[in-house]
């Protein structure tokens, strides 16, 4: 059988060895360590554009590895595995979250362990944690560390958030959804 491959000329062998050795290096490069994808969609105006933005994603944040409040990630859509969404953190295990400012209920949440509680910037026009409650870290695909397109060109993407100062903090009690009352930090307004 190896016969076969003995008469094809050694240089055509090794192109072809070193090619194939190139696309499995792609391909874990892809998979495992950086990507570049496309974005479109209103949820995440301003930081994106609707009409699409190609956005660089550091996958060895994959599964919340090293992410953090404030975070732009890519994940997959909890309520539908094969779409995939751009969403800012906006809690981490443990952290308590105000579910949805808009409503009058004040209904909180504490971040179950293991999960993230994440949101689009343009709230008015993104599905998120409000509708599918904590998602799974798991299901973190990677962060998104920079974005370009041919309207707004290349930038980064940092996390900007800031603690708030210690004079800005007010204590409240709170209840949670399922839990006793807590004591939670808030910022004076």
């Amino acid at each position: 059988m190896f016969g076969i491959f003995s008469r094809i000329p050694v240089e055509l062998r090794t192109a072809v060895s070193i090619a194939v050795r190139a696309g499995c290096a792609i391909h874990f490069f892809r998979m495992h360590i950086f990507e570049s994808s496309l974005t479109y969609g209103p949820s995440m105006i301003p930081t994106l554009d609707e009409k699409g933005d190609f956005v660089n994603i550091d996958k060895l944040k994959s599964r919340g590895r090293g992410v953090q409040v404030g975070d732009v990630v890519v994940a997959i859509k909890p309520t539908t595995s094969d779409q995939r969404v751009c969403k800012r953190i906006s809690g981490m295990p443990g952290d308590i979250i105000l579910i949805d400012h808009e409503r009058s209920d004040n209904e909180f949440i504490q971040v179950p362990k293991g999960h993230c509680w994440v949101t689009g910037d343009n709230l008015s026009m993104s599905l998120d944690s409000r509708t599918y409650r904590a998602m799974p870290l798991a299901l973190v695909k990677g962060k998104i560390i920079a974005a370009h397109s041919f309207a707004r060109g290349f930038r980064f993407l940092p996390n900007t958030l800031e603690d708030a100062a210690e004079d800005e903090l007010i204590t409240n009690t709170v209840t949670l959804v399922e839990d006793e009352p807590v004591e939670v930090a808030t910022t004076s307004s």
